[in-house]
């Protein structure tokens, strides 16, 4: 799972990164808005991520606590 979130992450960077560079063809708006775009869905997936590791700890401990 950890890797899985981690590499959305990494696509998540590389976009972000993409949209910060001069592209000399897309318009200064449109490359502002990609950056801002690209920067909200970084965020939303390293929160998702943490929320999705910790219900994975909670699961692991409730099994623990079973056996």
């Amino acid at each position: 799972m950890a890797t899985v979130i981690d590499d959305c992450k990494w696509v998540a960077n590389a976009l972000h990164l993409s949209a910060s560079s001069t592209n000399i063809t897309a318009s200064r708006e449109t490359n502002g808005r990609m950056e801002g775009v690209t920067r909200v869905f970084y965020t939303l997936l390293w929160e998702a991520g943490k929320d999705i590791l910790k219900l994975a700890e909670a699961f692991e401990e409730k099994r623990a606590a079973l056996v």
